[in-house]
């Protein structure tokens, strides 16, 4: 008898860890997906930003130097 009952609590405790687990992974879920939206409307922001100052450092080059050659069109490509 006592050994039957020591194998009915062991699986209720399976259970409710089963159960734990899975409100656990929904949650990470829901989290990975605001991050996601965050980091993208970032790279949005981040993305304009970087097209203004490159506009700006372009417009201010060609009043510096009417005849030289135009910026490159990113850092990122100058930088390879």
């Amino acid at each position: 008898a006592k050994d039957s009952s020591s194998e009915e609590a062991a699986e209720d405790k399976s259970k409710s860890f089963d159960h734990e687990h899975e409100s656990h992974h929904d949650h990470d879920a829901t989290i990975s997906v605001d991050v996601h939206n965050i980091l993208d409307l970032f790279k949005e922001q981040l993305h304009e930003t970087e097209e203004r100052l490159l506009a700006a450092i372009h417009h201010d080059h060609k009043e510096h130097h009417p005849n030289a050659s135009p910026a490159p069109k990113s850092y990122r490509t100058a930088d390879r």
